[in-house]
């Protein structure tokens, strides 16, 4: 099981609210599942979505995706 830090931002909200969870997941796609059900408990409309990336977390081709599904590596 891996874990990382996921940041949730209010994009269009005045003051950038966040939320931040940490997130167990298994693979990728597991962790774009846990993602999205984040996302939709924060009641944001539009968001920004980080996850931490400290000491090589995510594979260069996994960067790749989360990359093209427009989360941010922080």
């Amino acid at each position: 099981m891996r874990k990382t830090e996921l940041t949730i931002c209010g994009r269009k909200i005045q003051g950038y609210p966040q939320v931040t969870f940490n997130v167990k997941f298994n693979n990728l796609q597991d962790l774009l599942d846990k993602i999205d059900e984040k996302i939709e408990s924060t009641d944001f409309g539009k968001v920004d979505v980080y996850v931490d990336e400290e000491e090589g977390k995510f594979s260069p081709g996994e960067v790749n995706i989360l990359n093209k599904e427009w989360i941010f590596i922080k």
